[in-house]
């Protein structure tokens, strides 16, 4: 999909294709207007949203090329590559201000519920992907620690 011409297309109620795609902090070179994404993750973030009660969710990474996700990597972020879920169109990162009313197990039960299959967490906020799993994949990079019940 080509964001320049479709940028204001909803993907769901919330969610506008513009919002999937990477654009903080990057040189100009690195910036795209195509944008691939997983059908069932803007399904994800509604059914999140509606199990937290949320009225607004501000997806704050999206979307990478590879290119802009090696970029990361070379500024000292922790990054995957080609194997990223946020190339592959499958992955968001959320501030963490949505979320402080609730406890990091119920925000991953709500995720779990809401299908995504990849969830992290860090100190600016969470990660939540839909990838291709039989079972979910979590972290937490503030303890590097599993402090919560994953029922897979």
């Amino acid at each position: 999909m080509n964001i320049s011409v479709n940028g204001e297309m909803k993907f769901s109620k919330h969610f506008k294709a513009k919002e999937f795609i990477e654009t903080q902090g990057y040189d100009a070179k690195l910036l795209t207007n195509e944008l691939t994404i997983a059908y069932e993750l803007p399904i994800a973030l509604e059914k999140l949203m509606e199990l937290l009660k949320l009225t607004v969710l501000t997806i704050s990474s999206g979307y990478r090329t590879l290119a802009q996700e090696n970029d990361l990597g070379r500024r000292g972020y922790l990054t995957v590559g080609e194997n990223s879920q946020h190339v592959k169109g499958t992955a968001v990162d959320c501030p963490l201000r949505h979320f402080s009313k609730y406890t990091v197990q119920q925000v991953v039960d709500a995720a779990i519920q809401s299908g995504f299959k990849g969830i992290g967490v860090y100190n600016w906020g969470y990660h939540f992907d839909v990838r291709v799993a039989q079972k979910v994949a979590f972290w937490d990079e503030r303890t590097k620690k599993t402090p919560i019940t994953i029922k897979n």
